[in-house]
C-alpha cells in the first residue's frame, strides 16, 4: 500500500488547547504550535513522526508541572 493509499492518520486533538508555559507544548495534545497549524497539509509520514514523539512530549510536561509545584510547595512558608 503506497502513502497516497493509505488511511489519514487522524489529528491526536482531544479538544484541550491551551499552550503549556513551561513547554510550549499544547497540554491536551501535546503538539507543538507549528504542528497544530501544519497538521492538515503536514506529509502522513510527518504526523506519523509527531505521533511517536508525543508519548515523551507527555512525559516531560508531566515532570516539569511536578517540577513547578515541587518548587512552589519548598518556597511556602508553612
Amino acid at each position: 500500500m503506497s502513502d497516497d493509499a493509505a488511511p489519514d492518520v487522524p489529528s491526536p486533538c482531544v479538544a484541550i488547547c491551551r499552550l503549556s508555559r513551561d513547554t510550549g507544548n499544547c497540554v491536551g495534545c501535546f503538539r507543538t504550535l507549528e504542528e497544530i497549524a501544519g497538521w492538515l497539509v503536514m506529509p502522513r509520514e510527518k504526523r506519523l513522526q509527531v505521533l511517536a514523539q508525543l508519548p515523551a512530549r507527555k512525559a516531560q510536561e508531566i515532570a516539569a508541572r511536578q517540577a513547578r509545584r515541587a518548587a512552589r510547595a519548598a518556597a511556602s512558608p508553612n
